[in-house]
């Protein structure tokens, strides 16, 4: 079945990369800080991007081999300069 986009699932994903959790952070402050997004093969159908955005700061998001079916609210990521995507 196919993931949605949602802050929790950011968290695990980060949690489970390299980026480095600063002790008792908060899940907010922890996305909040975050520059670039590896969700590349995560089985991700659609790209919805949570409402408010969870990550201002982000200027990468990498998005491809997924199952994505749409591409939606990507404006909300102002800082965004580079965007990879293919199914």
């Amino acid at each position: 079945m196919p993931h949605v986009i949602t802050p929790a699932l950011l968290v695990s994903i980060l949690e489970k990369g390299k980026s480095r959790r600063i002790k008792k952070e908060k899940d907010e402050d922890y996305l909040a800080r975050q520059t670039h997004l590896h969700l590349s093969g995560r089985r991700i159908g659609s790209s919805a991007w949570p409402k408010p955005n969870p990550c201002p700061k982000l200027v990468a998001l990498y998005l491809f081999d997924n199952a994505l079916e749409a591409v939606d609210g990507l404006s909300a990521l102002v800082n965004l300069t580079t965007l990879y995507m293919q199914n």
